[in-house]
């Protein structure tokens, strides 16, 4: 049986999703991480460790949207 792929086509129809969980996890790890960091070095409590979460998930939120949508 002869089957064509269409090469690109095929791949990006095909989305992994636990890729997309590894990237909204990495974003949130990454940048509340470098927050509580800040945090932790600047002596506040709580001030840049949501600042961070929300820079990681939008951060994250946009490269799926760049990866996986618009492409």
């Amino acid at each position: 049986m002869n089957v064509r792929h269409d090469g690109d086509r095929d791949h990006e129809s095909q989305v992994d999703p636990m890729s997309l969980v590894a990237m909204l996890l990495g974003g949130l790890a990454a940048w509340g991480g470098l927050g509580w960091l800040v945090d932790w070095a600047l002596g506040y409590q709580g001030l840049f460790l949501p600042i961070g979460l929300v820079l990681g998930a939008v951060g994250s939120v946009y490269l799926i949207y760049v990866r996986y949508v618009r492409s």
